[in-house]
């Protein structure tokens, strides 16, 4: 009785202790850019949860190549929180369609080496919509101000488009509106401005649109600019 009695709690601390892992889920991958310029830079904010119920330790993160950067700025995440991982993808020596990981290296027993992919069709020139001024460049900004820049896209097609936010920094950039229709020979303008504090100095970063038409389509556009303090 004894024997089995210990068996049983050896088998359940084994239980237990398999339970109690770290997860790494990755909610917004694969992720596509949509149609990017060549020699322009576009990025994206990966998240990566721990849906486990142990810490999860992330130990590196490697890039398929070296056209693309993705700085880990934090390591240790808790059970049921995120981080996010800024992937910077560089078209310089690309065209066409191209396919890129981010490897990222952790404890998570069942998925130690867990994959975020994204895609991108590199072109040399736009299809659908042209960018007044590309990349756009914000200028100065400063934390917590509506309309302090804008994004101006003209049709150069012959049919109406209606152009959707799909993704931007949302941690600190403020749009004007998210979706807009725009008709041929014409020129939106995006308001830009902060809801937040945007990154201190000069900065690269992007914004994708979603293109509905007869067919549906996606492009991503880099944005500079100057972080300042208030």
């Amino acid at each position: 009785m004894t024997k089995r009695i210990i068996l049983a709690l050896g088998i359940m601390a084994w239980s237990a202790s398999a339970w109690a892992q770290p997860r790494v889920s990755l909610p917004n991958s694969p992720w596509d850019f949509g149609e990017v310029l060549q020699q322009e830079k576009v990025s994206h904010q990966f998240e990566v949860v721990n849906d486990g119920r142990d810490t999860l330790f992330i130990s590196r993160v490697k890039p398929s190549c070296g056209c693309t950067t993705a700085p880990l700025t934090r390591d240790v995440v808790a059970p049921g929180e995120s981080i996010w991982i800024d992937v910077t993808f560089n078209s310089k020596k690309f065209s066409g369609a191209v396919n890129k990981t981010v490897t990222v290296f952790s404890n998570d027993p069942d998925s130690p080496q867990a994959k975020i992919t994204f895609r991108a069709n590199v072109a040399t020139a736009r299809s659908q919509i042209v960018v007044v001024q590309e990349p756009t460049d914000l200028g100065s900004l400063v934390p917590n101000k509506s309309g302090q820049s804008t994004i101006m896209l003209a049709n150069v097609g012959d049919e109406p488009y209606r152009l959707r936010l799909a993704a931007y920094p949302s941690g600190w950039l403020e749009p004007g509106w998210t979706e807009k229709v725009v008709d041929p020979g014409d020129t939106l303008h995006l308001p830009i401005g902060t809801n937040g504090v945007p990154p201190l100095g000069k900065f690269e970063s992007s914004i994708t649109f979603d293109i509905e038409g007869r067919e549906t389509s996606r492009m991503s556009l880099p944005l500079t600019g100057i972080g300042l303090i208030e």
